[in-house]
């Protein structure tokens, strides 16, 4: 406060002193005021002196090199802060388009939240617009004038409605129809690809004699894209009799991918085998429609599967998170395993590289498998694709690590 009181005393002595009078003669009421402005740092009183030095130099009472002189002790001033509603209003209408896109994102709109999201959108509107077309305060418009403000507000307000509700609506169904077209179109390359899905359906039928196909693109790219509960880059389902495998690479590479362009294949090849790993663990456990055996119990965590006795029980047991950190131990493990026969001389820095992946993503506990994985290092390798599941499933159950 003390620094700014300077700058500006040193600002206007300095232009009472060109201008050769004294401040505390009679008539000069507009400076003294401009003074007290900006000691105040009000009242965007930096403007009102760039126009009043303006207007000095046109009727020749400051030089060039004087006005300069000025303007440069006036920038080591301070500028009025902005006005509280500049500084809320982005926000307020930030808020009001989130609300916008979630509202028209669900089925469960109702009628009250349409009118209370209208009614908002219309005042916020109207007091911008009000704000918008200020006079100064010694200005007493009159006739047709005096509603101009009141105009402009309604106008605001109404204008408001249909932009509030449409843009973000129009926006919504743009993006996402610009993620499905280009999820589609990197599905498709996936599909056709001799090293992609072709070498995948391949190794699933050969060596675990398991069906996969890759899920239609209009199902799956929702949960490929877009950063919802229960998305991800790479999923799989299992089915009756095969199972579905959704799969965007672009996601893949921006949210869990690898820095070394050498190893990004290597990379991509170990997730499909971590997504191949939940479909060899859950498909075990399921029965076909009308079979009337028991369901198994390998994709549960070890607390929780005592009490499965029933589908019913099964899926209660299968939600829980410590069977969900089960299931992604063993996911990763396969991973590792896959990497150890195919990648002998690269698997340790692959290995390294989804352990640090999962120590960073630390909110997400279901994926915590850093004792699984630093298990690993000390079994020796498969022999082959066809003993990972079995060397997976000898290290998850014997690596006794917590939260299952």
């Amino acid at each position: 406060m003390t620094k700014r009181n300077e700058n500006v005393d040193a600002l206007f002595d300095r232009l009472f002193e060109m201008l050769e009078v004294s401040e505390s003669v009679p008539g000069h009421e507009f400076l003294r005021s401009l003074r007290e402005d900006a000691q105040a740092n009000g009242r965007n009183w930096q403007e009102r002196l760039n126009e009043y030095l303006n207007s000095l130099q046109d009727q020749g009472c400051l030089s060039s090199s004087n006005t300069e002189e000025i303007v440069t002790l006036a920038s080591k001033c301070p500028v009025p802060l902005a006005g509280t509603w500049a500084v809320v209003s982005p926000l307020v209408w930030l808020m009001l388009g989130a609300f916008a896109v979630l509202g028209v994102t669900t089925y469960s709109r109702t009628s009250l939240q349409s009118s209370v999201f209208i009614a908002a959108v219309a005042i916020v509107a109207a007091y911008t617009g009000w704000l918008w077309n200020r006079r100064p305060t010694r200005q007493r418009p009159t006739g047709i004038m005096a509603w101009e403000r009141h105009a402009c507000a309604l106008f605001y307000a109404v204008f408001a409605i249909p932009v509030a509700i449409l843009l973000p609506l129009l926006s919504q169904v743009g993006y996402f129809e610009y993620l499905r077209h280009a999820h589609t179109v990197r599905s498709n390359e996936f599909r056709a690809d001799p090293e992609g899905m072709v070498a995948f359906q391949k190794l699933a039928k050969d060596q675990y004699g398991i069906d996969v196909v890759l899920n239609d693109p209009d199902d799956d790219w929702v949960n490929t894209t877009l950063a919802v509960k229960g998305a991800s880059p790479a999923l799989m389902d299992t089915s009756a009799g095969y199972c579905a495998l959704s799969f965007d690479s672009f996601s893949l590479r921006t949210d869990f991918g690898i820095e070394s362009p050498q190893l990004r294949k290597s990379w991509i090849n170990g997730v499909l085998m971590h997504e191949m790993g939940h479909c060899l663990d859950v498909s075990r456990d399921h029965r076909g429609f009308g079979d009337k055996s028991d369901v198994g119990s390998h994709a549960l965590a070890p607390s929780v599967a005592r009490s499965v006795h029933d589908v019913q029980s099964y899926a209660v047991a299968a939600n829980k998170d410590s069977s969900k950190l089960w299931r992604e131990a063993y996911a990763d493990i396969v991973a590792i395993g896959y990497w150890r026969v195919t990648e002998p001389g690269s698997y340790a820095l692959l290995a390294k590289n989804l352990r640090e992946a999962r120590v960073k993503n630390a909110s997400d506990t279901t994926h915590r498998t850093m004792c699984w994985i630093d298990a690993t290092k000390s079994k020796v390798a498969p022999t082959s694709l066809a003993g990972i599941p079995a060397w997976a499933d000898d290290i998850r159950s014997q690596a006794n690590c917590p939260g299952v």
